[in-house]
């Protein structure tokens, strides 16, 4: 695999949408994670492609939240496939984070699901603030 930039990939992930690998960041002392997508350019449609865009927007202004891994660059492989170039994070997939048992926050809370949805929804500007699901009951007075 040629990405513009990297050498010494490493595939340390493979799923549904691609391929990730491990690559040192030239001049910058660390390593990045590398997700391939396993559609060509030529395979996207305009629809598509600016999903993709606007995704990768998305994800980039949430650069520095708790829960979303930081975006630091995305494009497109010499052969078309597209692919982000992310902080690599150790400690396996979010697939075996999400497996019975395993912590995925610190202290093992597992409230990531709406934090997660509540950074894209204000990245978005469609954030509310999360309702309270009980309702406040009218205080009763006992009659002697």
């Amino acid at each position: 695999m040629e990405i513009p930039g990297f050498t010494d990939l490493t595939e340390i992930g493979r799923g549904g949408f691609g391929t990730v690998y491990r690559a040192p960041q030239p001049g910058f002392g660390r390593d990045v994670a590398i997700q391939v997508l396993d559609v060509t350019a030529a395979r996207l449609d305009d629809r598509a492609r600016r999903r993709f865009e606007n995704e990768t927007e998305t994800t980039g202004r949430l650069s520095g939240h708790p829960h979303i891994v930081t975006l630091h660059h995305a494009g497109f492989t010499p052969e078309g496939r597209p692919y982000l170039v992310m902080a690599h994070l150790p400690g396996g997939s979010l697939g075996q984070r999400l497996a019975p048992g395993a912590a995925l926050l610190a202290g093992g809370g597992r409230g990531h699901h709406r934090g997660v949805r509540c950074a894209r929804d204000g990245a978005r500007g469609r954030h509310r603030p999360p309702r309270d699901r009980r309702r406040p009951r009218p205080h009763r007075r006992s009659h002697h």
